[in-house]
């Protein structure tokens, strides 16, 4: 589900979107399934930012995760128990929060440079307490290179209410 807070033509506009995603895994000769993720995240984005070919965009992020999920994560069974992890038990709710920034700038028709930061902050995580667990938040950055090789002659239209 996403939702256009204000109209999608707008320079700067504020979208949420709220998924529910089907969490799996495999080693391709079997599909386990490992439970959902509902990671609700409001994003505002400035199109011509400084430049008319520079967009920007801020958004704000949680995970919320199923019992299955998060035992295939953070359970500890008492069979994998060391002298330096102990058995847990894990728990549904929230896994991560986040905040990131992003900057997107046009090259060409063809070719676009996109780079962002992200910081995820796990401290209120309902299995904060998981010797699996290592960290209380961590931080990344992307850089990359885009390239739209074919687009199509009728492009999607979003319909806007007037």
């Amino acid at each position: 589900f996403v939702y256009l807070i204000t109209p999608a033509e707008k320079q700067r506009r504020w979208q949420l979107n709220i998924p529910i995603r089907s969490v799996f895994t495999t080693n391709f000769k079997s599909w386990v399934d490992r439970g959902f993720i509902f990671n609700p995240k409001l994003t505002y984005y400035w199109n011509h930012f400084l430049h008319k070919k520079v967009d920007l965009f801020f958004s704000l992020s949680s995970a919320w995760a199923s019992l299955r999920i998060s035992e295939y994560f953070y359970e500890v069974d008492e069979n994998e128990v060391t002298p330096f992890r102990k058995a847990y038990q894990a728990h549904s709710g929230l896994l991560e929060s986040a905040l990131s920034i992003s900057m997107r700038f046009q090259l060409s028709d063809q070719f676009r440079i996109f780079s962002g930061f992200s910081f995820n902050d796990y401290s209120s995580a309902r299995n904060r307490a998981s010797p699996l667990l290592n960290s209380r938040n961590t931080s990344s950055f992307a850089i990359a290179l885009v390239w739209t090789f074919h687009k199509s002659s009728q492009p999607a239209f979003i319909e806007t209410e007037k």
